[in-house]
């Protein structure tokens, strides 16, 4: 087993404000987890399989791999010459085997929700003290990470098994938008 990195994140912080003006309120929370490594077998799949715009040379013409290969007649390293087809190029660079390949920073900042409401005061007339706030939210606004295939906030999960490090074949965070009413006495 080699180690090729630690999921933990080296820190995390949220940044959440609140901005006020003649009852119009202005929310924002923000999430910045930074550090961290983790394996996608998400992208494992996509690039093995020739899902991926990175896998697209060579389809039609074959490729020549970097590297060197043995020259029999001198003995001696030269450049690759040998063409092979886009789909045994990819499937012997992109397998399993090759773990570097599929770990991402697990770095990620997040606007995780914006709230926009507006103060609806006297509601029960010019004694009461009750509010009404009505607001317009929306979750998962914003997401700034390394791997635009994956969130790097899922867990991998098989069965009833956490597997921390690895993300497999997860969806990202779903985007919400909604309203919310709140009474305050």
């Amino acid at each position: 087993n080699t180690l090729l990195g630690n999921y933990n994140p080296d820190f995390v912080l949220a940044w959440s404000n609140t901005l006020s003006y003649k009852g119009i309120t202005l929310d924002f929370l923000w999430d910045w987890h930074q550090g961290g490594k983790f394996y996608s077998y998400t992208s494992l799949g996509i690039l093995a399989g020739g899902m991926s715009v990175e896998t697209l040379p060579g389809r039609e013409t074959g490729i020549i791999g970097k590297g060197v290969m043995l020259d029999p007649n001198s003995g001696k390293y030269v450049p690759n010459t040998v063409k092979v087809d886009a789909a045994t190029y990819y499937n012997a660079y992109y397998n399993a085997s090759n773990n570097e390949a599929f770990m991402y920073n697990a770095s990620y900042l997040k606007l995780r929700e914006i709230r926009l409401g507006h103060d609806i005061d006297h509601l029960f007339g010019k004694d009461s003290r009750a509010v009404l706030n009505v607001s317009l939210v929306a979750r998962n606004v914003l997401e700034f990470t390394q791997n635009k295939d994956v969130d790097p906030e899922t867990l991998a999960l098989r069965g009833q098994q956490i597997l921390p490090g690895t993300e497999f074949l997860s969806i990202p965070s779903t985007r919400s938008i909604g309203f919310s009413l709140g009474l305050k006495f």
